[in-house]
C-alpha cells in the first residue's frame, strides 16, 4: 500500500513541528524567554492537523491483512502517547506562560521534568516514525 499524501505531509510536518518545540525548550533554558507566540502556534497546529489526522486514520483504516499483536500494540502505543502528550504539552506551556507573566521560567525553574517530558515527546515522535515505516516502508 502506497503510504496516502497526507500521512506523508504530517509525518514531515510533525518533525518540523517538534524542531519547533525543541526551539521553545532551547529558548526557556538558554534564552531564559518562553517564546508563547511559537508555543501555541505549534499546539494550534497540533490540534488542528494532527489530531484530525489521527480521527481520519481511525475512521479510514481498511486492513489488508492481519495485523500481528506487535503491530496492535505499537498503534495502540503510539496513539495513546501521542494524545497524552499533546495534553501534558499544553499543560506545560499552559502553565510556563503564566508563570512567564509573574517573572518566573517555569520550563528552566523545573528542569528534570521538563527535559523529561520533552523526551517523552520525542518518543512519542519516533513512535509515529515506527508506524509510518511499519504500515507504508515494510508493509509489515
Amino acid at each position: 500500500m502506497n503510504a496516502p499524501l497526507i500521512s506523508s505531509f504530517t509525518l514531515i510536518s510533525e518533525l518540523v513541528i517538534s524542531t519547533g518545540i525543541l526551539l521553545v525548550f532551547y529558548q526557556a533554558f538558554f534564552k531564559n524567554k518562553f517564546n508563547t507566540k511559537l508555543a501555541f502556534g505549534l499546539l494550534a497546529y497540533e490540534y488542528l492537523v494532527n489530531i484530525v489526522y489521527m480521527v481520519y486514520r481511525v475512521v479510514t483504516h481498511v486492513e489488508s491483512s492481519r495485523p500481528t499483536s506487535f503491530e496492535i500494540m505499537l498503534l495502540a502505543f503510539h496513539g495513546i502517547l501521542s494524545l497524552v502528550m499533546i495534553l501534558v504539552l499544553t499543560s506545560l506551556f499552559i502553565l510556563a506562560y503564566f508563570a512567564q507573566k509573574k517573572g518566573n521560567n517555569l520550563i528552566r525553574k523545573h528542569s528534570r521534568i521538563s527535559l523529561a517530558i520533552l523526551a517523552v515527546w520525542f518518543v512519542s515522535v519516533l513512535s509515529g516514525i515506527s508506524v509510518y515505516v511499519m504500515e507504508y516502508i515494510f508493509k509489515i
